[in-house]
């Protein structure tokens, strides 16, 4: 439990203060690591947040990081629900 806040920090600091690169990384790293990692789609919705250009589209390029990120957490649950179960 202790690994995770330290991660959480890690991963929130480098969103704030890092490249947008190696937020990706940390948050995929985490994803992997460790269990129901929905910090990672906390932290790309700040990400969303901070890089996100208007353009004059409906949507524009906001919800990239969000959307890659749940997509990336429910394929990773399924799955190792799929590797437990063999």
């Amino acid at each position: 439990m202790i690994k995770r806040i330290i991660c959480d920090i890690l991963l929130f600091a480098v969103i704030f203060w890092g490249p947008w690169w190696a937020a990706v990384i940390m948050g995929l790293a985490g994803v992997i690591i460790f269990k129901n990692y929905w910090e990672a789609a906390l932290g790309a919705i700040f990400m969303d947040s901070i890089y996100y250009i208007p353009s004059g589209r409906l949507w524009g390029n906001f919800g990239i990081f969000t959307a890659s990120f749940v997509v990336i957490i429910l394929i990773t649950e399924k799955i190792r629900k799929q590797i437990r179960t063999q």
